[in-house]
């Protein structure tokens, strides 16, 4: 699966993923449901009446505690921890090394003798 040694979670992927948990994360630490009334129909009669009752009667809170809060923080911060992890494998990550001339094949190497002739040459003629 991986192509190399060295080779690891993309980080520009890992980073991807951290940016949406975390606005996920937040979006969740703010959502609140609507309040339900439990008499909803007979205030909408009572209103089309003129005898509606007043707001601070109806025992309905105005800010709802987001039931969410909680699970929110936890995908915010660990967004955060991996965004930062995402960070340090990109720092990290060894540039991608120059390739080496194979001898097999001949890719690479330059046109001429081959390395070492010359001395080979040298020892079959002698000394001086």
């Amino acid at each position: 699966m991986s192509s190399g040694p060295g080779s690891g979670p993309n980080p520009l992927l890992l980073a991807g993923i951290a940016l949406v948990m975390i606005v996920v994360g937040w979006k969740a630490t703010e959502y609140a449901p609507a309040p339900v009334e439990p008499a909803d129909e007979a205030r909408q009669e009572r209103e089309a009446r003129g005898m509606s009752a007043p707001r601070s009667n109806r025992g309905v809170q105005s800010h709802p505690t987001p039931p969410y809060r909680g699970m929110g923080r936890v995908l915010v911060f660990g967004g955060l921890i991996l965004f930062i992890a995402a960070g340090v494998l990109m720092y990290r990550q060894a540039p991608d090394e120059p390739r080496e001339p194979r001898e097999e094949t001949g890719e690479g190497l330059e046109e001429g003798p081959p390395a070492g002739a010359d001395s080979q040459r040298r020892a079959e003629d002698g000394p001086g």
